[in-house]
């Protein structure tokens, strides 16, 4: 037998044998529900893998641009959601993984399920449209009280930061982010938990492409800047000093043991879909600032929105969506020998038209302005405010509260 007999025989032996195996694998399909490939999920036409593309997600301890998700997460999926649903994936573990190598290039970053606990690969059933996807990340170590039925149930508790002197506490207010999608019968991703937003938004239509799952923070946040836009400031020294900013609504929630979300529920404004609250019987201090006679308190340096000082919480503090927020602010002004030029005392966060009962909605950060004016020594405590998506700390989509 020649060389190139060989090997066109060693191509046939092992194609036989790849369909054989193929045969075994469908034939156990049929007798196990565990099997790799289950009862009704083989597309008449091919067989098109289940898989998952690397995910957006906006940094948690930022408001930079949005990342690629690199821990893995805990997924369910059913098709023909709804009436008649059937479980595809319960409680698959799905792990971020990369291959290749930097030096040429080839790095490449995936998420892979196949082979994690047990796991098998999953095939589509085209005829089972829509398929749901319920997702928290990281995946828990222990999925007690957890719940990924017709309602997603993350029992962990969530808490709003506060800000002294640039200490955050606590440091890690939300233990999960959360994704929840739709391959509907065109065979696009929707997301779910955005009020069905297409996730494809190049019009891309296949019923076979990886799904996408846009993760997405649970809380809201706010943040606070200063500057002055006084000629004066410009050419002397005016310090900040003992600046607090405190919530006065009585009932401001500062903590939630838990999240529920039902199908196609999503977070507006308020807490709804938060339990186990803990409200304040009194206002609670946001942010505080002992400041005093240091150049970075110097609003000479601080003259624009642009420069801006943001009391060491520009990423901004994490707070449990909230509705009719009232603040105050009490704040000292001193000279560069630290003699007090000004106090302002509980002075309430009002905009130029009158605003002062905010609503802070998840996925939007909150910034809120206070603006020095002097002019023939009077001084004015002013306010501004806008609301930007997370991910977009640069504003380019915001919507400007004032009027």
């Amino acid at each position: 037998m020649t060389g190139q007999n060989r090997h066109m025989y060693g191509k046939m032996v092992a194609l036989a044998f790849k369909a054989c195996a193929a045969l075994s694998v469908l034939s156990f399909a049929s007798c196990a529900k565990t099997g790799i490939i289950e009862d009704g999920e083989v597309d008449t036409v091919g067989i098109y893998t289940m898989s998952f593309t690397n995910a957006g997600v906006v940094q948690q301890s930022s408001t930079k641009a949005s990342s690629s998700l690199t821990s893995g997460f805990i997924e369910t999926t059913w098709k023909k959601y709804g009436a008649g649903s059937v479980p595809v994936m319960e409680n698959y573990i799905v792990e971020y993984k990369t291959s290749g190598t930097a030096w040429d290039g080839t790095v490449r970053a995936y998420w892979d399920y196949t082979g994690v606990s047990g796991q098998y690969e999953k095939f589509w059933d085209l005829s089972g449209f829509p398929y749901r996807f319920h997702a928290i990340s990281p995946y828990p170590d222990n999925l007690s009280g957890f719940a990924f039925g017709s309602s997603l149930k993350i029992p962990a508790p969530y808490k709003s930061q506060t800000c002294t002197d640039g200490v955050v506490s606590p440091s890690a207010p939300e233990p999960y982010l959360v994704a929840q999608a739709q391959r509907a019968e065109d065979g696009k991703d929707y997301d779910v938990f955005a009020g069905n937003a297409e996730i494809d938004s190049n019009g891309n239509v296949s019923k076979t492409r990886s799904v996408a799952l846009p993760f997405h923070h649970l809380n809201t946040k706010v943040r606070f800047g200063v500057y002055s836009t006084s000629p004066w400031v410009s050419a002397n020294h005016l310090y900040i000093k003992n600046l607090t900013v405190q919530t006065a609504s009585a009932d401001f929630v500062t903590a939630a043991s838990g999240y529920e979300s039902n199908g196609s529920w999503q977070i507006l404004t308020g807490n709804s879909g938060f339990y186990g609250l803990t409200k304040s019987t009194a206002s609670v201090t946001l942010m505080q600032l002992t400041g005093g006679v240091d150049d970075k308190y110097d609003l000479m340096d601080h003259q624009t929105q642009k420069t801006a000082y943001w009391l060491d919480c520009e990423s901004g503090l994490a707070q449990i969506p909230q509705e009719n927020v009232k603040m105050t602010v009490n704040l000292t002004l001193v000279d560069g020998s630290g003699n007090e030029k000004k106090t302002f005392t509980n002075v309430p966060v009002k905009l130029a038209d009158n605003t002062q009962v905010f609503n802070w909605q998840s996925g939007f950060i909150n910034t809120y302005y206070l603006i020095i004016n002097y002019d023939d020594e009077k001084l004015e405590l002013e306010f501004t405010a806008t609301l930007t998506p997370w991910e977009d700390v640069t504003g380019s989509l915001s919507t400007d509260l004032e009027k």
